[in-house]
């Protein structure tokens, strides 16, 4: 349910089979650590109060009357964070462990859509912890409403709230443009490709490793791929800094891998929104899931040791073209409401490393001024945490790369790190 701030009341908005692809049983957590322990938590309550109370969106659930904005709760600890809180500037390259979530969600706060209709929960949680050393700010999110750019909407709000910024929040109106749009042609448009038909959910959700960020200036890295691949093709091809340090993390996690054959999967969330702004550019800020999940052919560790970071990237780049495409998302689609896939099938490969990257760097995550120094940024995702996915974001100038892996994946990635400490190589 959404207001209607034209006419001053609730509408239904109906969420698209995007919303419903498994994403409905999870939430995301965003965790920023304060250098401070004497932050002013009434600030950020009543900011986060305004917010939502302009834009009121919430699950139905009977009765809309006192509905309330957010939740808010917060803890104490007489404890250190184990985080470095100084040293993550724009010129370091680090890895650094990911810190215990109860620092960043209460305990009570629902991860699944069903459940937090059922407990009358707002769609907004905020959870502060105030620690020996610093402050966490937790704000989390159901992932059955939003995906990244929705999640960043909100942060673009808290922002202006916290420090007086204009601000017009996302209008709503009945019915749904996405779900629209793919049933514009669903009955006549041919299937140009299917995305992979793989079951190994629980592979991929339980087998998670050790969770570790890694922050850094790589401008070194991606000017001399960029610089290879304009010379390379005569400045007719294109690879983003997405592209590349995709190509850098993935090809320095298979370094040590034991066998030259093993299979390497690699997804990458993909949004449909410039897809179908150009016909309606009310989707460049449509709220709700808009990510399909599609995964390139497969490769190999032998493959992937011995491309160079430039062919990774220009292969990634190529995969993307092609499924941007408003003929593929209608395939996804249709897909998604198949009776053998039911919606619910991640793209992962029996036997294979399964990879998914998630380029989060647009939604502006980092983009939030608490009045206070941050010292870093985490991204989680509740009740499970998904093995072998790859977020990426912003935060003090220089790129944070975020996953869950198995150890020699990390020691392999620090290796990288260090080397990227001494001069660039390999690319």
């Amino acid at each position: 349910m959404a207001k209607d701030r034209q006419n001053q009341r609730f509408i239904s908005v109906p969420l698209s089979i995007l919303n419903q692809n498994g994403v409905e049983t999870s939430s995301i957590t965003l965790g920023y650590i304060l250098n401070t322990r004497a932050y002013n938590a009434t600030k950020l309550d009543a900011a986060a109060g305004r917010l939502m109370k302009n834009w009121c969106i919430c699950l139905p659930t009977g009765k809309l009357d006192g509905i309330k904005t957010h939740q808010f709760t917060s803890s104490v600890f007489n404890k250190y964070l184990d985080v470095p809180l100084t040293c993550v500037d724009t010129v370091s390259v680090d890895v650094f462990p990911r810190p215990n979530l109860k620092y960043f969600r209460d305990r009570s706060t629902p991860s699944t859509l069903r459940a937090l209709s059922l407990q009358k929960a707002p769609i907004i949680s905020i959870h502060i912890s105030t620690l020996v050393n610093c402050t966490c700010v937790g704000i989390s999110f159901p992932h059955g409403v939003f995906d990244a750019t929705g999640m960043g909407q909100v942060i673009a709000g808290l922002d202006a709230e916290l420090n007086g910024k204009l601000w017009v929040c996302p209008s709503f109106g009945p019915g749904n443009i996405l779900s629209q749009k793919l049933e514009e042609h669903q009955n006549h448009t041919k299937r140009v490709s299917r995305p992979i038909n793989f079951l190994n959910v629980s592979k991929f959700m339980l087998g998670s490793g050790q969770e570790h960020l890694l922050h850094g200036a790589v401008d070194p890295i991606v000017k001399k791929a960029k610089e290879k691949m304009r010379v390379e093709s005569g400045g007719k091809e294109f690879v983003s800094t997405g592209d590349i340090l995709m190509a850098w993390f993935l090809k320095g996690t298979q370094s040590d891998e034991s066998s030259d054959d093993g299979p390497v999967s690699v997804s990458s969330a993909i949004s449909v929104r410039s897809i179908f702004s150009p016909s309606n550019p009310a989707f460049s800020t449509y709220s709700h899931n808009a990510i399909m999940v599609c995964a390139m052919p497969l490769l190999t560790t032998s493959s992937v040791r011995t491309s160079s970071i430039v062919q990774l990237a220009k292969m990634h780049r190529s995969f993307l073209d092609s499924v941007r495409t408003p003929a593929f998302v209608q395939s996804y689609s249709r897909w998604m409401n198949s009776p053998e896939n039911g919606g619910r099938v991640l793209p992962v490969r029996l036997g294979a490393h399964s990879w998914i990257f998630s380029n989060q760097v647009a939604a502006g995550f980092n983009k939030i001024d608490f009045g206070v120094e941050q010292a870093m940024f985490w991204v989680w995702t509740s009740p499970i945490t998904l093995d072998h996915m790859c977020l990426m974001n912003m935060f003090k100038g220089g790129y944070v790369l975020e996953a869950s892996m198995r150890e020699v994946q990390w020691v392999a990635i620090q290796r990288e790190v260090k080397r990227l400490h001494e001069e660039v190589v390999g690319i």
